[in-house]
């Protein structure tokens, strides 16, 4: 959760207001990724982790691109 909660700063400045729906969805959405990180740490490695963080920033900042011209 506590990965979750490290992204309020940045939502905050996307959106503006940290709404209930906002703040559920942020800390929702990336605590399960923060899990998934986790696990790819503890799995794998240090850098398996920070490349699927890194590919994870990618797919959303495409989704919220073709969201914006759609």
């Amino acid at each position: 959760m506590l990965f979750g909660v490290a992204h309020l700063p940045m939502a905050a400045n996307i959106y503006g207001a940290l709404t209930t729906e906002v703040l559920l969805f942020i800390v929702g959405a990336n605590t399960i990724g923060g899990i998934g990180f986790g696990w790819l740490f503890w799995r794998y490695s240090l850098e398996a982790a920070m490349v699927a963080h890194a590919f994870a920033h990618v797919v959303a900042v495409s989704v919220w691109v073709v969201l914006l011209l759609v």
